[in-house]
């Protein structure tokens, strides 16, 4: 964090480093007597319902996939992404649930960029007649446009699945696409309680379903997903639901335990790097510490853990109240999609106090709810110490080369 930046207004651009969520845990204004399935506040695009969200879809993904074109898709998929990606029907979308960050490099990503998330893609890979891509707010657009070139290439049927705090993104994009793939492929953007769509989707057992990050601690959302998956077809096979991890990044504070590969903030001045850990875990390119590629965990040479805490500690208190370090208006202002994030944070703030980490520090939105936790004396045995990378969750370890995770 930079003084001299957050003295601007807070809606001064800067360059910033953008889930798919099912909220059947989250809150429902119709109480315990309302539809389950649905997604209150999400709806976009003049869906009325989750039926009539999920109709459009449930055709398109049955049909009998047709054969690509001659000629199939260009070569330089990815560069027709990056043109979409960047269309400004799609980038008018953004000023509303991004506010100020929309104008950050995360949602302007080039053709390396798309590569190179694509080379770090994990799951099967293969030919699906129809994939289904499930857009989430945090993801950067550069392994969306990863994902989204994956599917083109594998599948003669693409959906792109909206999600409620991104309203007519996925319909945007579909348009942004059509002279990419040229007819090689069909693809289409569908709006609605993102709910109902994966549902539908889950339960057509030859579409491939690609998430990212989805329900990153519990997995709870996923496996009804999956065991919908397992009810359509209980003696054929199916293709994938494949929920890619966070991409939670890790940074070193004094060279203790360094390893080729590690990045290292220096610990001669510890509050200097302390204003650089806060900035990137909860600063405006962080959004608020929901996004998916922030930094999530800092490893601390032991010899000055307690005074690095400390520096860290203040520093999350001077960005209380900062805009700077506001969340993103898709979670600030609240409805069904804050609240599975604030979930989300819950089931980690559970995780973490259960396993004998050390609750440090807790950050809330505008309405109360708790979007941010910081723990300390977090072990590589730990969930939140090894792969799990949840929403808002900030972990200190001891970097003892010995036994930090590969």
């Amino acid at each position: 964090m930079r003084r001299d930046d957050r003295s601007k207004s807070p809606a001064a651009p800067r360059p910033f480093g953008a889930g798919v969520h099912g909220t059947d845990r989250a809150p429902r204004p119709g109480g315990p007597g309302s539809d389950p399935g649905r997604e209150p506040g999400s709806e976009s695009g003049g869906a009325a319902d989750g039926a009539s969200a999920a109709s459009p879809l449930g055709a398109f993904l049955a049909e009998d996939p047709r054969e690509r074109r001659s000629g199939g898709l260009p070569e330089e998929l990815s560069e027709g992404i990056v043109r979409a990606l960047g269309s400004p029907e799609v980038q008018r979308t953004l000023a509303a649930p991004f506010g100020p960050a929309c104008g950050d490099v995360r949602f302007a990503p080039g053709a390396p960029e798309i590569a190179a998330a694509g080379a770090e893609l994990d799951g099967p890979e293969g030919a699906f007649p129809v994939t289904a891509v499930a857009l989430r707010p945090s993801e950067p657009f550069a392994r969306l446009g990863a994902r989204i070139e994956r599917a083109l290439r594998a599948s003669s049927r693409v959906a792109l699945l909206g999600h409620g705090a991104l309203p007519d993104l996925a319909s945007a994009l579909s348009r942004s696409l059509q002279g990419v793939v040229a007819g090689a492929t069909e693809l289409r953007g569908f709006e609605g309680p993102q709910a109902d769509l994966l549902r539908t989707a889950a339960e057509q057992p030859r579409v491939a379903l690609d998430l990212v990050d989805f329900d990153p601690v519990d997995g709870e959302r996923l496996g009804r997903l999956r065991r919908l998956r397992e009810l359509a077809a209980p003696e054929g096979p199916t293709a994938p639901i494949l929920s890619r991890p966070g991409q939670g990044r890790r940074v070193l504070v004094g060279r203790a335990g360094a390893t080729d590969g590690d990045r290292v903030l220096d610990d001669l001045d510890l509050g200097e790097a302390a204003e650089q850990v806060v900035e990137e875990a909860y600063g405006r390119s962080a959004l608020g510490g929901l996004a998916g590629d922030r930094l999530a965990q800092v490893w601390v040479d032991p010899r000055c853990f307690s005074r690095f805490t400390a520096c860290l500690l203040e520093v999350l208190e001077e960005a209380e109240g900062d805009p700077w370090f506001t969340p993103a208006p898709w979670v600030d202002a609240g409805g069904p999609d804050a609240a599975t994030a604030a979930l989300d944070v819950a089931a980690a703030r559970r995780v973490g106090l259960d396993e004998g980490a050390t609750l440090i520090h807790e950050r809330s939105g505008s309405d109360g709810r708790v979007l941010g936790v910081v723990f300390t004396n977090v072990e590589p045995r730990m969930r939140l110490g090894g792969s799990v990378f949840a929403p808002g969750t900030l972990t200190l370890s001891r970097s003892d080369a010995a036994r930090r995770p590969s």
